[in-house]
């Protein structure tokens, strides 16, 4: 890839990146579609897509993130041998516990195989934005009707003042959100603030706090480094609309009203009874979990339902009500020790360090945002947004390296 430019990608390669995300996705869980079947098939993709990158997982080396994803990868075979040797639990039940985690670092290789442009990147994430937001409103649509199983709901809940849809890869839409609000300050037009705008009512809709408050933060972060002052009567603003819509809205039955009801609700439950359960689980997470110091290092892998390690887990679930999905941290250290939460940790401060033009700035942000995202919920495992945006950071820095030997051997030549 240091020699070789960045291209578009070609049909094939297009079909072939589409295909694998939408089954990495499991068809959105829709509920027409036999979901064993649909698991079935991600099972015997993640070894064809292995093979299909195999070659360069193995030649390319050099950059940090490449290490890094070689790493996550290391981390998940480890982890399927810990889970046999301390949990006793065989390696196919242990590879369809943890099977979608092959999906970020694969999809890495696949972009880093295809040496896919910008402009073939942005295509991609816009393509499956638009996706996501059709499925999104064709679900509120047909709610309280479920079409869509990816949390595994019984039934939808309306109780925050609208519907609460998860459908899978949402998170293409906060990329586009910052994508759309990077390209605002150098190259400013109308339709990318109504996109911006848009999509940021969306992640409302989702209806999830911390995703908007965290988005919120990162904007807000954004535009005090594009202008200070502007940063201060954006927070001005915000302060009184805050005020004013809590006031006015605080017992109404809007969205934003009932998202303030029920962030009222948890902190009193805080204040009376015992202290923030995402605190408790993460002591329990870090402490008791794991079997022994060696999976403290390497993880104890991932359980399975069938299995005696995933009914501990469950026993767990229900005895305790304590979640490894609701503390993200806490869960990659369970599952892949201490080895790979520092692999995590490595990867994301170096994508924040590196040197990148404003064109891709959008990567850099989303995963800013995903760091404090990810505490109070487990939004790394499989997700293909911190592929794309690590691939881009990386792909920017190895095209400049290229670019500036190409031309101190031009001046040596001369």
């Amino acid at each position: 890839m240091t020699v070789q430019k960045l291209r578009d990608l070609n049909i094939s390669q297009v079909l072939i990146l589409y295909s694998f995300t939408i089954i990495s996705f499991q068809f959105y869980g829709y509920i027409g579609f036999d979901s064993q079947v649909l698991k079935a098939l991600l099972f015997v993709l993640i070894p064809i897509w292995f093979l299909i990158c195999i070659t360069d997982i193995i030649k390319i080396k050099g950059d940090i993130i490449v290490k890094l994803m070689k790493g996550l990868i290391f981390s998940l075979f480890i982890a399927i041998v810990s889970s046999y040797l301390f949990w006793d639990q065989g390696f196919i039940f242990t590879y369809r516990a943890m099977v979608s985690n092959f999906v970020l670092p694969l999809t890495f290789f696949l972009l880093v195989k295809y040496r896919a442009s910008q402009k073939s990147i942005e295509r991609y994430i816009v393509f499956f934005t638009v996706l996501y937001a059709i499925i999104w409103l064709y679900a509120v649509i047909n709610a309280p009707l479920i079409l869509f199983d990816i949390g595994g709901v019984d039934d939808l809940d309306d109780s925050r003042g609208f519907w609460r849809i998860f459908i899978a890869g949402q998170y293409f839409i906060y990329i586009s959100y910052f994508l759309y609000l990077t390209r605002l300050t150098y190259d400013f037009k109308i339709r990318y603030l109504i996109f911006a705008f848009l999509l940021f009512i969306l992640i409302i809709l989702t209806l999830t706090r911390q995703t908007i408050l965290w988005t919120s933060v990162t904007t807000i972060y954004f535009i005090y480094k594009i202008n200070k002052k502007f940063t201060f009567c954006l927070l001005l603003v915000f302060v009184l609309s805050y005020s004013s819509l809590y006031i006015l809205l605080k017992n109404s039955d809007t969205v934003i009203g009932k998202l303030i009801e029920l962030t009222e609700h948890q902190q009193d439950l805080n204040n009376n009874s015992r202290e923030d359960i995402r605190i408790v689980e993460y002591r329990y997470f870090f402490s008791k979990y794991s079997k022994n110091l060696i999976t403290d290092i390497i993880g104890n892998g991932y359980p399975h339902s069938e299995t005696a390690f995933g009914k501990r887990y469950q026993s767990i679930n229900d005895r305790l009500d304590l979640y490894l999905s609701d503390v993200g941290y806490a869960k990659i250290f369970a599952d892949t020790g201490l080895f790979g939460l520092i692999l995590y940790i490595l990867l994301f401060i170096s994508c924040i360090r590196a040197k990148i033009p404003k064109e891709i700035e959008y990567a850099k942000l989303f995963i800013i945002y995903m760091i404090p995202a990810n505490i109070a919920a487990a939004f790394y495992t499989g997700c293909i947004g911190i592929s794309v945006c690590c691939y881009l950071i990386y792909s920017n820095k190895i095209n400049t390296k290229s670019l500036h030997t190409s031309k101190s051997d031009k001046l040596n030549i001369q």
